[in-house]
């Protein structure tokens, strides 16, 4: 596999009726999401999204997004995925400086993007997730009017995918390049240390946005299951990883600390899990010794950055 846009393609044929995504009541197999990205990158295509086309996204977490991710790889087209937590003028900022020619959006983020567009002069093609608004094409009308077929495109690992703004302590944010290569070089080195069984499966908490989107990217590449939580929320996310039996989950420091201070935590059976991870900011000593004592010695620590796609090194085995 040497794009990100192979990664659905591959799995479809080895292993087509295989569920690899879940998100609310949406459950789809390799082949179902292959043919999805298919239709999207295709339907893309016939928009005017070729080669190098910055499509910027502005959502919360949702399996359209990986969707987008795969599709624009097909294709060699760019996605700049969008904090949504961010003011209106620095996404205007994001959004001009990347060069962005189509936007995507979601329920929460329209009225923002609505208010935005006047002073986005550059995007000419607008999608909602969902049913067609005023002025905004729906994304499921989009995909059905076009073909299944594998794109034809030639799309190298060497090709960029995705740029993620990253803040710094001053000035404004910065845009990173990342290449399919990037990406799957990461996923393969985080694959050695955490190991993908079949009956494996990632919920993922953290923003699909941002580079912290990578225990999709690890478990699909695996061919396994990855299941999205839209929001953080604990009881829904209590009752997916009970639900799902999810083996694996990545946090940043201070939830672990709200999760063993949840109410009800307890009621919820989490003994699927093989594997927290766990980056973003130094862990409390006193909230990693809480965590091993109640869900054992299963914590791994990673360091990197966004520039790093994103894992730079880990710790894992932590016990005391």
């Amino acid at each position: 596999m040497n794009i990100l846009g192979d990664i659905p393609r591959k799995h479809s044929r080895l292993d087509p009726d295989r569920e690899c995504m879940v998100c609310g009541e949406t459950r789809l197999t390799w082949k179902q999401l292959n043919q999805r990205v298919n239709r999207l990158a295709n339907a893309l295509s016939g928009a005017g999204v070729e080669k190098g086309t910055k499509v910027a996204t502005l959502a919360l977490n949702c399996h359209r997004l990986i969707e987008l991710y795969y599709a624009t790889s097909k294709i060699g087209a760019v996605t700049v995925p969008l904090n949504f937590r961010l003011a209106p003028d620095e996404l205007v900022y994001i959004i001009n400086h990347s060069d962005s020619e189509v936007l995507f959006v979601d329920g929460t983020t329209l009225e923002m993007a609505n208010g935005m567009l006047p002073e986005l002069p550059d995007i000419r093609e607008r999608f909602f997730f969902g049913d067609a608004q005023e002025g905004w094409r729906g994304y499921e009308d989009f995909l059905a009017a076009a073909s299944d077929a594998e794109p034809d495109a030639e799309v190298s690992e060497d090709d960029l995918c995705h740029i993620q703004y990253t803040g710094g302590t001053t000035g404004l944010p910065k845009g990173v390049m990342i290449t399919n290569r990037n990406y799957l070089t990461t996923a393969i080195g985080m694959g050695l240390a955490i190991p993908v069984e079949p009956h494996y499966a990632t919920l993922q908490v953290l923003p699909i946005f941002h580079t912290a989107w990578w225990p999709v990217l690890l478990h699909h590449l695996g061919g396994v299951r990855a299941v999205i939580a839209p929001r953080f929320d604990f009881i829904e996310i209590l009752q997916t990883a009970e639900k799902e039996k999810v083996t694996h989950i990545n946090m940043v420091p201070v939830l672990f600390a709200w999760l063993l201070d949840f109410p009800d935590a307890d009621k919820y059976d989490l003994s699927s899990i093989k594997f927290f991870t766990y980056a973003g900011a130094p862990m409390p000593e006193d909230v990693l010794r809480r965590c091993i004592a109640k869900f054992g010695p299963i914590f791994q620590q990673g360091y990197g950055l966004t520039e790093a796609a994103p894992l730079g090194t880990r710790l894992d085995e932590i016990v005391f």
